[in-house]
């Protein structure tokens, strides 16, 4: 189970999600996200990590020239690309990257299936995140129902999932490849709970052996 912790805005959020058993963190580029960090603020917080945790910069229809900065100048080792990015743009950055891991977060709405079988070549993994207008961060959950027609397709799921209610999504939906949390391990919007996440680790390690 792949468990990625999204989000962060501060140092020491970071070091203690470090001590943790997880497999990423994820760093919010979009300016318009409550979460958002800038490019120094990026290279500060992802210079300690561990290397057997994936460092995520998740970006929004962002410039190819900018991702190629944040590539070149902090320790991320991963994109999340959270807007309308064509199965072109994933092509140029493999090519460009092919040590970069590239996740594509999708929307769970009617052409869901169709986005997937579209873009699955092209990426390491899929987010299928909650609709919003703002490209996800809504702290919403999406009808988890929509999940059953992917039992034969590896994705993370994300969008407002919390310690209340991750034991239902594993056992309900015990075949997705992992869980994205931001919301559900925060005191406020970019500000982490430690024992928040600490719940989350053991909850989702405990469920899934």
């Amino acid at each position: 189970m792949y468990l990625k912790l999204c989000g962060f805005t501060r140092e020491v959020d970071v070091q203690a999600a470090c001590q943790l058993n997880i497999d990423a963190l994820g760093f919010i580029t979009f300016p318009k996200s409550q979460r958002y960090v800038d490019f120094t603020q990026l290279a500060k917080l992802t210079k300690h990590i561990p290397e057997h945790i994936d460092r995520v910069a998740v970006t929004v229809n962002m410039a190819h020239a900018h991702i190629e900065q944040i590539i070149k100048c902090t320790r991320v080792n991963t994109l999340q690309l959270h807007g309308d990015e064509t199965v072109s743009t994933l092509q140029k950055l493999r090519d460009h990257n092919p040590e970069l891991q590239i996740f594509k977060a999708l929307h769970a709405d009617d052409e869901l299936m169709y986005q997937i079988e579209h873009v699955a070549p092209y990426v390491d993994k899929i987010i299928v995140d909650t609709p919003t207008s703002m490209f996800g961060g809504s702290g919403q959950t999406f009808d988890w129902h929509k999940l059953k027609q992917l039992s034969e397709t590896p994705v993370v799921v994300a969008g407002g999932v919390n310690d209340e209610n991750i034991h239902h999504l594993l056992t309900s939906y015990p075949f997705i490849e992992g869980v994205d949390i931001a919301s559900g391990i925060e005191s406020d919007k970019g500000i982490k709970d430690t024992q928040k996440m600490t719940q989350i680790v053991e909850t989702v390690r405990g469920v899934i052996k």
